[in-house]
């Protein structure tokens, strides 16, 4: 059993991600997603801010237009579109 080496998760094959962070390490989807939106959210933004600020950081939905905190929704890395919960549904 091989599990993610950020968060513990157990990856379960073929569904996991490689880590943007060397290209070549295998973590979950979910820990992929998060790189993404931290690399996103850095591309938005390149003062280099702080993990504490890329939570606090507000955007809109793709579908709704709702503004929500990028923490709370969906990042679709390949189209660079942000979900909220509501239209998750």
């Amino acid at each position: 059993m091989v599990k993610c080496p950020l968060c513990t998760n157990v990856l379960i094959e073929p569904r996991y991600s490689i880590s943007r962070r060397d290209n070549k390490t295998k973590i979950c989807p979910e820990c992929g997603e998060l790189e993404a939106l931290e690399d996103f959210l850095k591309a938005q933004n390149p003062r280099n801010v702080s993990e504490n600020e890329l939570a606090d950081t507000y955007v809109n939905c793709c579908d709704c237009e709702d503004t929500f905190l990028a923490s709370e929704g969906l990042y679709d890395s390949s189209d660079g579109r942000f979900t909220c919960v509501s239209c998750l549904d």
